[in-house]
C-alpha cells in the first residue's frame, strides 16, 4: 500500500495573501523537515491573493511530488477564515500554523510532535519566533519591541507548561490539536487580519479559550521559525498602528472572555506612569526607552478610550 495515502502525523498550514516575494522560500524550508516526508503534509491556503502567489504555489507543488502538499483557495477574506479553512482539509489530528513570511527550522514539526506525544492533555503548543530584520536596524528599535513584529522568545531552555497570559504563543508558530480546535468552533472570525488590516489576536483568543476549557498549553523553545520582516514594515507608522490594534484585541479579550470591564483604573494609571516616564526618564538609552514608553502609553490610552465609551472594538 502507498504510505502517501496514510494520514500524516501532523499538518503544517500556511495561510498566504499576496506573498509572491517570499512564498517559495517558505515552502522550500518545509520540504527540508527532519520528519519522514510521509509523516507530514503541507497545506497552503490562498486567501484571495491578487499577485502571482497562486501560480507560484501550484507550480512548486507540482515540482515537489515527494512532499504531500495541497493548495486551497479560501474565498472569505480574513486570516481566521483561512486558518479554519486549512483545518477543514487537514488529514492529521495535529495542526501547525506558520506565517507565509517565515522559515521553518528543519526540526520544527518534529519538536512540535514531541510535545503532543508526551503531553496527552496538550491542546496547544507554541514555539520560538526569531526575527530577521532588514538592515540597517532603525535607531528606535530595541529587543523589547520584538513582539511588534511577532518575535516570541520566552526565557526558558526546555519545554514548559504555560501558566501566564504573557506566555501565550503567537500565530507565526502556533500548533493546536484538531479535536480541541473543533470543540472551540475554530478561530474566531471576529478577530484576525483581513487584507491590509494588521489587527490580529485570533490565536491569543483561541489559546485563552482552550485553557479555560481545561486544555494544557505548552511552549517548546526548540520548535523554531524565523520571521522575515519586510523593510516597509520597520517604521514608526507600523509601530503606532500595531500598538492601537493590540489595545483593541485586549479590550475584546477582557470584555468577551474575562467578562468584565476589568482594569480601567489600572490602564489609566499605567498610561499616566508611561507618559511620566516618557517626559522624565534619564537612565541609559534614553531615546529608545522613551519610544518604548510612548508605545506603552499609546496602547493604554486606546484601551482607556474604548472602555470609557463602552465600545467593543470588533
Amino acid at each position: 500500500m502507498d504510505r502517501l495515502n496514510d494520514p500524516p502525523r501532523i499538518s503544517c498550514i500556511v495561510c498566504t495573501y499576496n506573498r509572491e516575494d517570499f512564498i517559495l522560500q517558505c515552502l522550500e524550508a518545509l520540504t527540508r523537515q527532519s520528519l519522514d516526508p510521509k509523516g507530514y503534509e503541507v497545506i497552503v491556503v490562498d486567501n484571495r491573493s491578487r499577485d502571482a502567489t497562486p501560480d507560484l504555489t501550484k507550480r512548486f507543488i507540482q515540482d515537489h511530488p515527494q512532499i504531500r502538499m495541497v493548495y486551497v483557495f479560501e474565498e472569505k477574506q480574513g486570516l481566521s477564515h483561512a486558518r479554519n479553512g486549512g483545518a477543514q482539509v487537514a488529514r492529521s489530528d495535529l495542526l501547525t500554523y506558520i506565517d507565509d513570511d517565515a522559515i521553518a527550522d528543519p526540526r520544527l514539526l518534529e519538536e512540535i510532535l514531541k510535545v503532543f506525544e508526551t503531553c496527552p492533555s496538550a491542546g496547544c503548543v507554541g514555539g520560538r519566533i526569531a526575527l530577521e530584520l532588514p538592515e540597517p536596524i532603525p535607531w528606535w528599535y530595541s529587543e523589547p519591541l520584538a513582539g511588534y513584529f511577532s518575535g516570541f522568545d520566552l526565557p526558558v531552555t526546555s519545554v514548559i507548561k504555560i501558566s501566564e497570559i504573557w506566555q501565550l504563543p503567537y500565530g507565526a508558530n502556533f500548533s493546536v490539536a484538531k479535536k480541541a480546535l473543533q470543540e472551540m468552533g475554530g478561530f474566531s472570525i471576529r478577530l484576525g487580519r483581513k487584507g491590509n488590516d494588521f489587527s490580529g489576536g485570533e490565536e491569543t483568543e483561541l489559546a485563552y479559550r482552550l485553557a479555560a476549557h481545561g486544555y494544557d498549553l505548552y511552549y517548546n523553545p526548540f520548535a523554531v521559525v524565523t520571521h522575515y520582516i519586510k523593510k516597509e514594515r520597520v517604521n514608526l507608522k507600523h509601530m503606532v498602528k500595531t500598538a492601537k490594534a493590540s489595545a483593541k484585541v485586549w479590550v475584546y479579550m477582557e470584555r468577551e472572555l474575562m467578562r468584565s470591564n476589568m482594569g480601567l483604573q489600572w490602564d489609566f494609571q499605567n498610561m499616566i506612569k508611561d507618559f511620566t516616564k516618557l517626559g522624565f526618564y534619564s537612565g541609559p538609552h534614553p531615546v529608545k526607552m522613551r519610544f518604548q514608553f510612548f508605545l506603552q502609553a499609546l496602547h493604554n490610552y486606546h484601551k482607556v478610550k474604548l472602555k470609557v465609551f463602552n465600545r467593543l472594538p470588533f
